[in-house]
């Protein structure tokens, strides 16, 4: 559950990637999907070289895209569990 936990910190709120990258790596080797930027960034494609060849504008624009295709996998595993934790997450934003 903890994996959960903080991969939804990553996907859904402001943990960084570094402290969540074994949580991803065990969470990507779950699913099929493609997830170019995140399969891109753990196999240890350079961030610039990543925004390049995915047409991505900077370094934000990357973490979001990160974000999104972790909350995909999420969503591909378990749809129920990554929803309550999202809408958890939420709900501690607003304290």
């Amino acid at each position: 559950m903890m994996d959960w936990w903080d991969l939804a910190g990553f996907a859904f709120a402001h943990r960084p990637l570094l402290a969540v990258l074994g949580n991803l790596n065990r969470l990507v080797g779950q699913v099929t999907q493609p997830l170019p930027a995140l399969r891109g960034r753990l196999n240890g494609e350079e961030e610039a070289e990543l925004c390049a060849r995915l047409a991505i504008h900077g370094r934000k624009a990357l973490l979001l895209r990160l974000r999104d295709e972790a909350g995909q996998a999420m969503r591909a595993v378990d749809s129920e569990r990554t929803n309550q934790l999202m809408e958890q997450i939420r709900q501690l934003q607003f304290f």
